[in-house]
């Protein structure tokens, strides 16, 4: 909560106590301090619903002890336990809804506040922007009377602006997520893009039924360290979609609730990952072609990804701000839930996506009998842990399997900070179907920390695979970031981890962000190591530890994405195999 906030509730606590505890004078001074705090946290903060209970307790209170009254001057008004009818009966009303509204505005600013997001730790200032479309080849589904409308958002390395930052949420947008639109980000609306070479391009398809901006974390750490990140919006399949012309889109709710009721509970993983390996694969596809939903969902999701990666060319050409900015054969996808369904997708019906992330999803589609050959991370929460274990063992490109200790499904974007009330729930198995889950919303670990993780270990997978750069992070395990477990293969039938079989879980001795085997060069030891940095005095943020070699950053006149390359989809350091 904000600052004016606090204090405005404060203040009115005076104004809800019984009698015998805050006196008349009392009530008095509070009614009129609520009145100068209000004033404050409208002009300082902005007003929003989640504290209207309070507004209105101010304005009541105000009027009540401000304005003089012939109740108010009788003696005996201002004594506890006056027996005076007319005193009783004029108070009766307010006593009554005082504390359950001054209760309300506590609860509802806590459980949708106005949150602030992490501050990106790349060299580079933040720009934001949105384009829209028409694809005129295709009827909306939706709604079949227009073609399908689209839009996207971008983040992207920007020179020096000003100080004014855009928000979170910007123009138009439905009463119950208008408080977004006091949350600050650190994007500049529209400002000039870093001059130089063209950027490395990240196309990011958000989770199901959630807005475009969703993982702006994400999106901004990202574009703070060189990337332009394209987030692409799925119209009426997401809480609302706002599109630069003003149009206001709310999402087809019947649908959306009956897509949510086909993706597997926490119990289905669970049997996956207790299944043998013949049994998994019978279960897997048990469950993707029950899932006929989930399948149109995802085929709309990448049709429209396609069409928004093909209109980059157009922004390429001439766009005033990213015109000649986009290096399109440097292409990755990522995608939080259905959205890394859809990145994976990606990679295999277009060979030039150079490398894919599926955060949190059990992967399906094409992906089942023809996995891409594109380096490939599968981020995992540990209630999702090992799901996709069939694909690993089957990879025929570099693949990393990260596990976030102590998280679920709703640890990962940006939900966490949108709906913090989603800690005090936990679902039980009869709502399993509507809500799509079971259990705890949200895990153990602390919101702030998930995202560190998050971001940390999506950036360096993209850093190797997209600008080739020296990433090991990768490597083994990092020391400052104990709650990872990391396998990975170089697509070969041997695992970097020499002492682990495909298909099975570590033993019993393994602890959560280690790795059986020697330590690789690149974790970062020593008593001394703060947390988001590697050893080393001359490291810079955002660059990982290791002898400078060619094609990494040696000058101030170096461009972001510009190193050398031994390659799409290949890594400036040479790999190990187990």
């Amino acid at each position: 909560m904000r600052g004016f906030e606090v204090l405005l509730l404060v203040v009115l606590l005076p104004t809800v106590l019984p009698r015998s505890i805050a006196p008349a004078g009392l009530r008095r001074a509070a009614a009129r301090s609520a009145v100068l705090c209000l004033a404050a946290h409208w002009i300082a903060e902005g007003l929003r619903w989640q504290m209207s209970p309070a507004y209105l307790l101010t304005i009541a209170f105000a009027i009540r002890h401000l304005r003089p009254s012939k109740i108010d001057d009788r003696p005996g008004d201002h004594l506890p336990g006056t027996n005076d009818p007319g005193t009783k009966k004029s108070r009766a009303p307010l006593i009554g809804l005082a504390l359950p509204a001054y209760l309300a505005a506590w609860i509802l600013s806590l459980a949708l506040p106005v949150f602030q997001l992490s501050t990106p730790s790349g060299p580079h200032p933040v720009g934001t922007l949105s384009r829209q479309w028409i694809d005129e080849a295709r009827i909306d589904p939706f709604d079949e009377s227009r073609p399908r409308k689209l839009m996207a958002q971008f983040w992207y390395p920007a020179r020096p602006a000003g100080s004014r930052t855009g928000a979170y949420w910007s123009g138009k947008s439905p009463w119950f997520l208008s408080h977004w639109s006091l949350v600050s980000t650190s994007s500049h609306p529209e400002a000039p893009s870093l001059t130089g070479e063209p950027l490395p391009v990240i196309l990011y398809n958000h989770c199901y039924t959630c807005p475009v901006m969703e993982s702006t974390q994400l999106m901004q750490e990202l574009a703070s360290h060189g990337f332009v990140v394209v987030s692409v919006a799925h119209p009426f399949e997401e809480l609302v979609t706002r599109f630069p012309d003003g149009e206001l889109l709310r999402g087809h709710g019947e649908h959306m609730s009956a897509v949510r009721g086909q993706f597997p509970l926490p119990e289905f993983y669970e049997r996956l990952r207790d299944a043998s390996e013949t049994n998994r694969e019978a279960m897997f596809r048990e469950l993707i072609e029950g899932a006929d939903l989930i399948e149109q969902s995802l085929r709309l999701w990448t049709a429209d990804s396609l069409f928004v990666l093909d209109k980059l060319n157009e922004l390429q050409a001439n766009d005033p701000v990213l015109a000649d900015r986009l290096d399109l054969d440097r292409v990755g996808a990522a995608g939080y839930s259905l959205g890394g369904i859809v990145a994976g997708q990606l990679c295999v019906e277009r060979a030039d996506i150079a490398a894919c992330v599926n955060v949190d999803c059990l992967a399906s589609g094409d992906m089942i009998d023809d996995m891409p050959s594109q380096p490939l991370m599968l981020m995992e929460s540990e209630a999702f842990r090992g799901a996709n274990q069939a694909l690993y063992d089957r990879a025929r490109g570099p693949i990393y399997r990260v596990t976030l200790a102590g998280t679920t499904h709703q640890n990962f974007g940006d939900l966490t900070l949108q709906f913090p009330f989603m800690g005090w729930i936990s679902i039980p198995e009869s709502m399993g179907k509507v809500v799509g889950t079971t259990g705890p919303l949200i895990g153990d670990i602390e919101p702030r920390r998930a995202t560190v993780l998050e971001n940390a270990y999506i950036h360096a997978f993209f850093r190797r695979y997209l600008q080739g750069l020296e990433t090991p992070l990768l490597d083994g395990p990092a020391e400052r970031y104990p709650e990872i477990t990391l396998h990975h293969r170089s697509g070969s039938s041997q695992d970097l981890e020499p002492d682990h079989q495909p298909g099975t879980e570590l033993g019993t001795d393994h602890q959560p962000g280690t790795e059986l085997g020697t330590e690789t060069e690149g974790s970062q030891t020593g008593p001394d190591h703060q947390p988001g940095t590697e050893l080393g005095t001359d490291h810079q943020p955002g660059t990982e530890l290791g002898t400078e070699t060619e094609g990494s950053q040696t000058g101030p006149d170096h461009q972001p994405g510009t190193e050398p390359r031994t390659g799409p989809g290949t890594s400036a350091e040479s790999s190990t195999d187990g």
